[in-house]
């Protein structure tokens, strides 16, 4: 099956894998075994703002739109044990046609490139690509 294929049945494919909602499309709509599927939530919990104007922080991305985001200091250590529990969990995974079919806010985890660990991340837009060869 194409993610093409899969694209266009997620929505009304049941099973073992998939949970049965009536909810908008989520990273648990998608077809992965019940024990992963059980550990990854509907979407990721919003970070406490910082408490002062004044904060030392690390620049993490630059969005098409020249929005920029930043890794408070003082979050380091909870943002190094989300990556390394998202690492163990998702280690050796081999993506399926599943795994190619998002959706706007649908919340995965990526892995970056160059230090090859994992993250968690919100697609912010989809491509109708037919066929993903590596990402």
């Amino acid at each position: 099956m194409t993610s093409s294929t899969y694209c266009s049945q997620r929505a009304t494919q049941t099973g073992p894998f998939l949970q049965d909602t009536e909810s908008e499309t989520s990273l648990s709509d998608v077809m992965i075994p019940t024990s992963i599927a059980s550990k990854v939530p509907k979407g990721w919990m919003v970070p406490p703002p910082p408490v002062d104007l004044a904060f030392i922080a690390t620049p993490c991305n630059v969005d098409d739109e020249g929005h920029f985001f930043l890794q408070p200091k003082s979050m380091k250590a909870t943002i190094n044990l989300v990556m390394e529990s998202q690492t163990l969990l998702f280690a050796g995974s081999i993506p399926g046609d599943q795994d190619l079919c998002w959706q706007p806010g649908d919340p995965v985890v990526a892995r970056y490139h160059l230090d090859k660990k994992w993250y968690r991340a919100t697609v912010d837009k989809a491509s109708t690509w037919k066929k993903f060869d590596k990402c």
